[in-house]
Formats: C-alpha cells, structure tokens, sequence
C-alpha cells in the first residue's frame, strides 16, 4: 500500500496561506490592508469548510427586524437558509442560519480581542425562530439552538499570554466569551475541548509553524460537527412580521 505524507501536505499548504495572509500588508492603504485580509480569510475558510457551510461577510439580521455590526466573516447554513443582499452585495443573513461570526485583525492583542468579543455580542443578542421538520415523513419537534461560535482571525500574534489572561477574563459569560483565536503565524487558541461554562483554553503551534493555520481550520471543522445543523427557521413568524 502507497503512503501520503500528510504532514508535509498540511505544511506546503499552510506555507501557502501564510504567503497570501502576509501579502496583504503589502497594500499601502489602511482600508485596503484591511479588505484584502478579510478576504484571503475568507478564501481559507471557504476552501476547507465542507460544502454544506457558507462563508461571507455581512450583517446578521433577526425576525423582529434587529440587526447585528457588519462581521467580517459568518460561517451561516448555505442548504435551507436563504441569504438576502444589500448595496455592494453585502449578505443580510438570518440568525437562525449563523453557526460562526469572526472578526478578522492584523494581530491579537487585548484591543483586538475585546473589539471582537463587542462585534460577535450583536450576532448572539439576536432573537432565532424556530420550527417542526420532517424526516423521513415524519414530523419532528423543533429544535434547541445551539450557541453560535465567535472567534478572531489574525496573521500575527506577539505574546500568547498575555492574550490568554485577555480571554479568559470573558469566560463567565457564553455571551461574551471567544470560543476561538487563530492566526497565520503564530498558531492558535480555542476552548473547543473545555467549553463554557468550564473554560479551559487550549493553544496549539504557537511558533511560526505554517502547518497551525491548517491545523485551526481542522480544528473549527471538529467544532462545527459538534453542532449539528441548525434549526429550521419558523417562516409563518417571519411572514407575520413582513408588511401586509
């Protein structure tokens, strides 16, 4: 039987994402610097999330008509929720779809952090419906909404510890707490394994080694999983609030 060297896979790919991540500072204009780091992110999530999940930029939108800040990144249902666009194509996506909402940076640190945590509390704080489903002919109950998943995206972080000591300040409240931290040069961070309200903070190839920003991926993947799909939406209370 032939042999693959995953390892080495997982590297020559991550030393890929690295180089497109860092080119992006090389744009001399702040706001430039900043949509072309959002988008090489997005590009990441989007080439190894599986098909089921979408990933763009956007607004968060509830059925009584709230609205979250512009996410750089929302990982949402891309099989039975419809996705409503603006001006500039920007998405306006139904919480009830939502599984992850990311801030994207040039680094961590205590601002970015909080920055985040205050940018993904609009998308938690919003009302979700939720409906019966049928399977198999059979009408099922509606389900539970699991908690949505808030992280940051950056390319480079200077001193974990100081980010950790940051994070976990926000762990006794799911509302405000980052489940996750990965970045293109410096590894990760996530609570995935020890979750709220037990938080545990697990940091992984925290060097420059390129095989981490493909290793945070896998692990959001596993996360994801543990989620489930999402509710079905309850159209009859979003048809109620639309203007007769």
């Amino acid at each position: 039987m032939r042999t693959y060297n995953l390892p080495a896979a997982l590297t020559i790919a991550g030393e890929y994402w690295q180089k497109r991540i860092a080119a992006t500072d090389i744009a001399g204009h702040p706001v430039t610097k900043g949509d072309t780091l959002e988008h090489a992110w997005r590009d990441l999530l989007g080439e190894y999330l599986p098909d089921r999940y979408k990933v763009d930029s956007g607004f968060v939108i509830s059925v009584d008509h709230q609205i979250s800040d512009q996410i750089d990144c929302i990982v949402y249902d891309g099989m039975y929720t419809p996705t409503f666009f603006g001006e500039h194509r920007l998405a306006y996506i139904p919480a009830e779809g939502v599984y992850a909402a990311f801030e994207v940076k040039p680094e961590v640190n205590r601002d970015s952090i909080e920055y985040a945590i205050n940018k993904i509390k609009s998308v938690r704080a919003l009302t979700r419906t939720s409906a019966g489903y049928v399977v198999h002919g059979k009408t099922k109950s509606a389900k539970k909404h699991f908690d949505i998943i808030g992280g940051l995206l950056a390319r480079d972080i200077s001193n974990w510890g100081r980010a950790k000591t940051t994070l976990d300040k926000y762990t006794e409240s799911k509302e405000e707490m980052l489940d996750c931290v990965f970045t293109a040069n410096g590894g990760g961070a996530d609570y995935f394994k020890h979750g709220w309200p037990n938080a545990e903070l697990t940091i992984f190839n925290s060097s420059a080694e390129a095989a981490g920003i493909i290793k945070g991926a896998i692990r959001l993947i596993m996360a994801l999983q543990g989620l489930g799909t999402v509710a079905a939406m309850n159209w009859k209370d979003w048809l109620n609030n639309l203007p007769e």
